[in-house]
C-alpha cells in the first residue's frame, strides 16, 4: 500500500503546483510585475540563460524544479508551491494595503 499511497501524494502534489502566469493570476497581479517583485525580493534569479530560477533556500517549500522534455529538449521549470502561493498572496496584501 505505501508504494500507491506514495504515488498518490506525489500525483496531488504535482497538480497544485503552478507556473508564474497562473500564480500572478490568481494573486490578481500582472505577470511581470509578480516577476520583478520576485526578482527585487531575492526570491529569483535569472541564470546565464536569462531563465528564473529560485534560491535554494526557498526549494522545496515554496518552489519546486520540474523536468521536462519539448521536442527532443530537456530542460528544467521552476513552479510555485501551494505555500508559496499563500505566502505571497500574504506579503503581496501588505504591499496593497
Amino acid at each position: 500500500m505505501q508504494p500507491k499511497a506514495d504515488y498518490f501524494d506525489a500525483l496531488v502534489d504535482r497538480n497544485l503546483l503552478t507556473n508564474f502566469r497562473d500564480t500572478a493570476k490568481e494573486l490578481e497581479v500582472g505577470e511581470r510585475q509578480f516577476v520583478k517583485w520576485l526578482l527585487e525580493n531575492k526570491y529569483l534569479y535569472r541564470d546565464q540563460k536569462s531563465k528564473l530560477k529560485p534560491y535554494s533556500k526557498f526549494v522545496p517549500e515554496i518552489f519546486k524544479l520540474k523536468e521536462y522534455e519539448r521536442n527532443g529538449r530537456a530542460d528544467v521549470q521552476t513552479l510555485i508551491t501551494p505555500k508559496g502561493k499563500e505566502t505571497f498572496r500574504i506579503l503581496m496584501k501588505k504591499l496593497v494595503s
